[in-house]
C-alpha cells in the first residue's frame, strides 16, 4: 500500500541533493524545505560536507548551522582531518569558515 512517505525517505537520505537542485531551479519552497533536515543531520563527519555546498547555494541557514555547531563542539570539528583539509583543497572557504566561527 502507499503512505506517500517516499518521498520524504528520499529527502531524508540526501537532503543537500535536494538543496542543490532548489538552487539550481529556483525553487524557494524546496529549499525551505530541505534546510532544515540538513541542519538536522549536521554532525562533525559531515560539516566541511554541508558547509561546501552552503556557501555555493546560499544557504545562510546551513552555513549558520555550521558554524554553530563548530562554536559547540570545536574539538570534534577543529581535529577532523577532512575539516582541516579543507584549508588547502579551498582557502577562500576556509578562510570564510574561521572568520565566521572566530567571530560572535
Amino acid at each position: 500500500m502507499y503512505t506517500g512517505d517516499s518521498t520524504t525517505n528520499i529527502i531524508q537520505e540526501s537532503p543537500l541533493d535536494f538543496v542543490s537542485v532548489a538552487s539550481e531551479f529556483d525553487l524557494p519552497w524546496l529549499k525551505t524545505l530541505v534546510e532544515p533536515i540538513c541542519v538536522e543531520s549536521l554532525d562533525g563527519n559531515n560539516l566541511k560536507g554541508m558547509w561546501q555546498p552552503s556557501r555555493m547555494y546560499g544557504s545562510e541557514m546551513l552555513k549558520t548551522a555550521c558554524v554553530n555547531y563548530t562554536k559547540k563542539n570545536p574539538v570534534a570539528v577543529l581535529t577532523n582531518s577532512t575539516v582541516i583539509d579543507l584549508k588547502n583543497e579551498n582557502p577562500a572557504s576556509w578562510k570564510e569558515f574561521a572568520f565566521a566561527v572566530g567571530s560572535d
